[in-house]
């Protein structure tokens, strides 16, 4: 790094040299060897794009060749090759009768079934643009693209049963279109910062490419079976369907329920022989937590299948994610992490991961793909160094026309490129942070404007901005994403206009008219207020922190009375919800969907509920979707019970000092069975990293950084789990404590005190992960101590013994034996955020608190630099 430095410093010295006058914004940083790397070297992708037929024709050679393997399957329904190209021909006849022909727009708003296969193949066929849309999607949003996209025809489940003449099918020929590769094949609309959507519009010529390169990467063959999970009104949906036709291989169909219910899709994926499964990271978690949750054999079973290939894409893939598949489940499947835009017909880089994990925070996006090119460019576009970061300008084969109806914002983002050398060339800027690193592959930080990433779905926060301006009594808003147990979330931070009568509730429920489902906010905030920048702009740091006019969490317009939950059952869920969701309360007759939760908060909240001893399928979740309805049909779980409510009365709040947080720790870990030195060891190690004289309770994220404690009391753990009890040690479990933002408990330097001292100490944090940096564990593990991490909380303290280190849903930690913990001790011995006191240090300017980190000369580090 030095010497890239130093070599960019001369070739700047050298440009003053021979043009002094020249502004230092002009001014050169690469050497002509790092320019032709980064530019030519690293983006040296071109392979034969072979021949120039349209996908469509590709898929008729694959049902000549191979005309009674199966297509594509959904429950109950498969075509085979022959009959799903029959089908379509059919259709694509009857579609030019109704005046289809070239580049006209064509609906499909049908339900996931083989049909929509026929569809899309027939459009195509039919010489026709096919618009895919989301039944799902509410009626404005729909009316909306089929005005813009002014559609003549719209394909429904309706007009495929209609159509329906096996028999003649045989018979029909397909038609001739005269579509080329210029043609347009699809429109797909996407969230637009304007607060309309935008259509991309994506060639015959980028379909053929993106199928190729696609079939490169994955090395997909005529005996794959592709599992398709995307709404077909998102471009994942065109590569689980078009790329797998293309290369004879089978479409295995997944139900919108099934996809809902991890232990149902994995069942699902054993029983069709699925090889190829393609999600987002977000609904991979929900997944590995659901069946880190199962019995062993269950378990055991499921992951007994026929999977060689694990796609992530359309999110940032944390790094324990993968590394859990592979250490924690075992499976052979090999697993690529996947980056794209919709503008450039999906894919656009790709990074195989290796067999042990990755070692980093973030898995990085790889390598530009076939007939690709991915340049990081400055705000002048001109390439950075290695190691800088820059935004992503993508060139090549797949980059679309641009939007539809909208040449503007089309010049804004297709580009010309420079680099290619090709006339009329351009290049898409995507508004990505990444950053080429040293070995040559992409690694992403984030956007240079507000567009998110939620549940892999991408989203324009001025769309929605713009509708709740519609509502007469808002007058402003502010959306954003916060963290939960399931990823990211919406938020929007509304003002109520003068005098209006409404609530947050029906705010939302005006949305759910206006918006997809995945744009509607999952928590709302009302403020007097925005919080605004000296220049007026909105302070995004103080939105956070800002105080709302009620902190009921999402439906802030409580005015009925919290009653108690009448039984355990409702109890236990509330507690459950309110947690998942983020929330202070929830009512008994709260829909937990009207109230921030979606599928992926859905399986974290049956997960616990699982763990808590109530079992309910995701299906009763959706069928009884209110705590009242749900707590009747919730079932003993199978397992053997997991909660023992200490019975002992409690006082509403309890003062914590630390000399009581010592005493306590000391004595809990030598109940457990830790010898006396370890356990003053693991005690001074966590209270000396902690925030001093400070409660533990209420500390923000870690983002966020605590500046101030508003109380100095906590309260106390209303529940306490104690797992597989002995008789002289139990796992501890637990939650709705300070566990929830527990951070890094030890870096190195403690991970090494810790051995020696014959101590293991891990990190954890709230969600499924392996802590809150990720590695820390994993460094912990290789030191042959033990790496924890729970889904539930404060479990971070392990002796080592010779344990074999495991992760994910199944901790091995200190036992506290049943009865003998104190009220508060898990709380607080075993709930600290060392990095909240680190960040309070460097703002206050103090030195960094002792038992952090070591210098070179092995005493407690007081730079900030050694961080």
């Amino acid at each position: 790094r030095i010497a890239r430095m130093t070599g960019h410093f001369r070739t700047m010295l050298d440009a003053i040299a021979e043009a002094p006058e020249s502004a230092l914004s002009d001014l050169p940083l690469l050497t002509a060897a790092e320019r032709h790397q980064l530019v030519t070297a690293w983006n040296q992708t071109a392979v034969p794009a072979g021949d120039e037929r349209c996908v469509h024709q590709v898929f008729e050679e694959q049902a000549q060749a191979r005309p009674g393997a199966l297509a594509v399957r959904c429950g109950d329904e498969q075509l085979t090759y022959r009959e799903l190209d029959a089908r379509a021909n059919q259709i694509a006849w009857r579609l030019q009768q109704m005046g289809v022909g070239l580049e006209t727009r064509v609906g499909i708003l049908a339900t996931r079934s083989t049909g929509v296969a026929v569809a899309v193949l027939a459009v195509m066929k039919a010489g026709g643009t096919f618009v895919p849309l989301d039944p799902a999607y509410p009626a404005d949003h729909v009316s909306f693209v089929l005005d813009d996209a002014k559609v003549s025809v719209v394909v429904t489940d309706e007009f495929l049963a209609a159509q329906a003449d096996p028999g003649a099918a045989d018979r029909v020929p397909a038609p001739v279109a005269g579509a080329s590769p210029s043609s347009l094949a699809y429109v797909l609309y996407t969230s637009g910062s304007t607060g309309r959507p935008k259509g991309v519009m994506i060639t015959h010529a980028n379909l053929s490419h993106y199928v190729h390169a696609m079939r490169a990467t994955l090395g997909i063959t005529a005996d794959d079976r592709y599992l398709h999970t995307a709404s077909f009104a998102f471009s994942s949906s065109v590569r689980q369907l078009a790329v797998p036709l293309a290369c004879g291989a089978s479409v295995v169909l997944a139900r919108r329920e099934t996809i809902r219910d991890p232990e149902a899709l994995f069942d699902l994926i054993k029983r069709e022989r699925v090889s190829i499964i393609d999600l987002v990271p977000s609904h991979w978690r929900m997944c590995q937590q659901a069946l880190a949750g199962l019995p062993p054999a269950s378990l055991a079973s499921l992951l007994s299948n026929q999977l060689r290939l694990i796609l992530s894409a359309s999110e940032p893939l944390p790094s324990d994610l993968a590394r859990e598949w592979t250490v924690a489940f075992r499976h052979g499947a090999r697993l690529i992490n996947m980056f794209g835009q919709t503008e450039t017909t999906g894919i656009v880089t790709a990074y195989p991961i290796p067999s042990d994990g990755d070692a980093t925070r973030v898995v990085p996006i790889g390598r530009p793909v076939a007939n690709t090119q991915a340049y990081v460019l400055d705000a002048r576009r001109q390439p950075v160094p290695v190691g800088v970061w820059g935004e992503l300008y993508v060139g090549g084969a797949g980059v679309g026309l641009g939007y539809l109806n909208d040449p503007d914002l089309t010049a804004e983002r297709f580009v010309p490129d420079p680099f290619s050398g090709h006339a009329g060339a351009r290049l898409y800027r995507t508004g990505d942070v990444v950053r080429y690193m040293p070995s040559g592959d992409l690694e992403f930080s984030g956007r240079v404007d507000h567009q998110m990433k939620v549940r892999g779905y991408r989203i324009e926060p001025g769309q929605i901005e713009a509708v709740i301006a519609h509502h007469p009594a808002w007058r402003e808003s502010a959306v954003t994403t916060e963290d939960d147990v399931a990823g990211k979330r919406l938020v929007a931070y509304v003002v109520r206009s003068a005098r209006a009568a409404s609530s947050t509730r029906e705010l939302r429920d005006f949305l759910k008219h206006k918006l997809p489902e995945y744009m509607v906010p999952a928590r709302m905030v009302e403020l007097p207020a925005l919080p605004r920048t000296p220049n007026g702009k909105v302070n995004w740091a103080a939105l956070h922190a800002a105080a709302p006019i009620d902190d009921a969490g999402t439906h802030s317009e409580f005015d009925a009375e919290e009653l108690a939950p009448p039984t355990r059952a409702e109890e236990t869920l509330s507690a459950i919800w309110a947690d998942v969701l983020g929330m202070s309360r929830v009512n008994l007759d709260d829909n937990f969907f009207d109230i921030g939760g979606n599928s992926i908060l859905a399986m974290a909240m049956i997960t616990r509920a699982h763990e808590a001893g109530l079992r309910f399928t995701p299906r009763q979740l959706w069928m009884h979707q209110t705590i009242a309805e749900l707590a009747t049909v919730a079932a003993p779980s199978r397992r053997e019970p997991k909660v023992a409510v200490d019975a002992r009365e409690r006082p509403a709040r309890v003062r914590v000092t630390l000399d009581s947080l010592r005493a306590y720790g000391h004595e809990a870990l030598e109940r457990a069975g830790l010898d006396p030195v370890g356990a003053a060891v693991v005690t001074d190690v966590q209270l000396e990293a902690s925030m001093r004289d400070q409660p533990t309770h209420n500390m923000v994220s870690i983002p966020r950084y605590a500046t101030r404690i508003t109380t100095g009391t906590i309260n106390p753990r209303p529940i306490i789990r104690i797992e597989h009890e002995t008789g002289v040690s139990a796992q501890v479990d637990g939650d709705n404590g300070p566990g929830q933002w527990v951070a890094v408990v030890a870096m190195e330097a403690a991970i090494r005190i810790a051995r020696d001292k014959g101590v293991g100490i891990v990190a954890v944090r709230r969600s499924n992960h392996l802590g809150a940096a990720g590695h820390y564990p994993w460094m912990a593990a290789r030191e042959g101590l033990i790496g924890l991490c729970t889904t539930t909380g404060p479990v971070i303290l392990a002796p080592t013994g010779g344990t074999t280190p495991t992760f994910g849903n199944n901790p091995i930690g200190v036992g506290i034996p049943a009865g003998c913990h104190h009220p508060i001790l898990l709380d607080i011995a075993m709930s600290v955020a060392p990095r909240g006191r680190i960040g309070l240090a460097l703002a206050e300017g103090k030195p960094l608190p002792p038992g952090w980190i070591l210098d070179r000369n092995g005493q407690p580090s007081t730079d900030p630099a050694d961080l």
